[in-house]
């Protein structure tokens, strides 16, 4: 009899368990659908101001006839590309900032040392990995051999040919030295978002 008596006790408990497991993922996936459409949102935004800057018209104000340093001149708060980076190995193809800030590495390659232009030095340029086929994640993958193409914004473009890949400490900076035995040098610069280590990408101008 006291079996009995509790049955309906105990089913109002596993129903009541039930609907918290249910009520839970429910939100689960209710906010994983809100954080893809925010990861979603942030990815097409970083394209949209890097494809904005890139415009002729945009770049075309850099030579505008104006007492102004280039490197100073901004739109709307966002600094002007010098130029467009380019390795056909890996698809890659972005505009290049003028200068390196946390803001900056979110939507494109930055300029952080050197030349801006193709001369003879070494130019360094840095890009943020994010591991999905944005920006510089596929930078890890190019080969000693490939070419990189630089253009600047006087529509000069030189071909680089990787001759030197490898790994560094973070506070390591000997691959920005300007020492390039009378060469036009270029430098990519990522992370390895698994060792915590640079990935450097080494290509010369003959």
């Amino acid at each position: 009899m006291n079996q009995i008596m509790y049955i309906p006790h105990k089913t109002k408990v596993h129903k009541a368990v039930l609907w918290s497991i249910l009520f839970v993922s429910v939100l689960i996936i209710i906010g994983s659908i809100f954080y893809l459409c925010y990861l979603i949102f942030k990815d097409n935004k970083r394209v949209e101001i890097a494809n904005y800057i890139m415009q002729p018209s945009r770049i075309s104000t850099l030579y505008s006839s104006s007492d102004k340093s280039h490197d100073d001149i901004n739109y709307d708060g966002v600094a002007y590309s010098i130029g467009t980076l380019e390795v056909p190995s890996i698809n890659l193809s972005l505009p290049v900032f003028s200068e390196l800030t946390d803001d900056l590495l979110k939507i494109s390659a930055c300029h952080f040392y050197g030349p801006k232009k193709n001369l003879i030095g070494n130019i360094c340029i840095a890009g943020h990995n994010y591991n999905d086929g944005s920006l510089f994640s596929n930078v890890p993958n190019i080969l000693v051999g490939d070419y990189i193409f630089f253009t600047d914004l006087n529509s000069n473009s030189s071909q680089y040919t990787v001759y030197k890949k490898y790994e560094i400490k973070s506070n390591d900076t000997s691959c920005t030295s300007q020492k390039t035995n009378g060469h036009k040098e270029i430098t990519l610069v990522t992370c390895n978002n698994f060792t915590g280590n640079r990935i450097i990408i080494k290509a010369i101008s003959f």
